[in-house]
């Protein structure tokens, strides 16, 4: 029943951790599990299979080491995230809109706070204002890379230059395929991206292969 929190999430965990760092995921170990598997609306013979928690490491190929832990069973339907970046100076936490920094064994100071007086409504969400705020920003860059274009099929560029594109999906998509894969065999396993077309006679061979196992 769908990808569960790890596409949901992880995905864009993933993809913020590259963005962050400019640094990719040579090999990763993760754990998967469903937890919640019926609810009031799906229960009997039918269970739900859609992960509810996922945790995983990833080994980047700067040396960095990232621990990734997300859920969805937070009470009363919340929504938190929070990302720290430790080093050997210090570190950087990222608390809803505020940057935090610590330097040695000093304070905590903050940053970075965003006190940007935004010209929409913020709806009633779930979702913390900074998520709501990115959203409306990614809309308003999509508007303008495609309106000052008369042609049906041109765009600008530069509004959307910073947006993940077909490789970044790939990428991701592989990350995601080593973890599931690392949840079943319990082994770090390395990330490989696909960068040749699938031969189409292999995947032929296969599903005949499969189709002659059944009949038989």
């Amino acid at each position: 029943m769908g990808g569960g929190i790890l596409n949901l999430i992880g995905s864009h965990v993933v993809d913020t951790v590259t963005f962050l760092t400019g640094a990719k995921a040579v090999r990763v170990h993760g754990l998967v599990r469903t937890f919640t598997k019926t609810t009031e609306n799906i229960n009997g013979i039918r269970q739900i299979s859609a992960p509810d928690f996922c945790t995983f490491q990833m080994e980047l190929d700067r040396g960095i080491l990232v621990t990734a832990t997300m859920n969805s069973h937070s009470a009363n339907t919340s929504f938190s995230h929070e990302v720290v970046i430790s080093g050997t100076n210090g570190y950087l936490q990222v608390r809803g809109c505020d940057l935090i920094g610590v330097r040695g064994k000093g304070q905590e100071e903050k940053l970075y706070t965003d006190n940007e007086d935004i010209k929409y409504e913020i709806p009633n969400s779930i979702l913390p204002r900074n998520f709501i705020i990115g959203l409306y920003k990614m809309i308003a860059a999509l508007r303008e890379a495609f309106l000052p274009v008369t042609e049906k099929a041109g765009w600008v560029k530069e509004p959307v230059r910073l947006a993940a594109g077909f490789e970044d999906g790939l990428y991701v998509q592989a990350v995601l395929s080593a973890i599931r894969l690392s949840a079943q065999t319990k082994q770090w396993i390395k990330v490989n991206i696909m960068t040749e077309q699938p031969d189409a006679n292999a995947l032929l061979s296969a599903a005949v292969r499969k189709t002659a196992i059944s009949i038989s």
